[in-house]
């Protein structure tokens, strides 16, 4: 059996052709998605600025569901740190 895993927060732009590049290639594609980032933080420093994260980063999960395969396999999966993820 061949699998596709993706692990994303947000991946939008290319999520969609790039699933649809392998999905004749594979048996299976696991996508596990997450609306937070790592340590449930809610915002950082970026050059200075305190950047505060958006509620939410983008409609990556609704690109995923455009795509019509029995294949897919989409899962929320929120991980505090990035131990074991797979």
């Amino acid at each position: 059996m061949i699998v596709a895993v993706y692990r994303v927060l947000y991946g939008e732009d290319f999520i969609k052709e790039s699933i649809e590049s392998i999905i004749n290639e594979v048996d299976k594609v696991f996508v596990f998605w997450d609306d937070k980032p790592w340590g449930d933080i809610s915002s950082c420093v970026y050059k200075g600025k305190n950047i505060v994260f958006p509620s939410k980063f983008d409609n990556t999960k609704e690109r995923v569901l455009q795509i019509k395969s029995d294949k897919i396999e989409l899962q929320y999966d929120h991980k505090t740190n990035n131990i074991n993820q797979i």
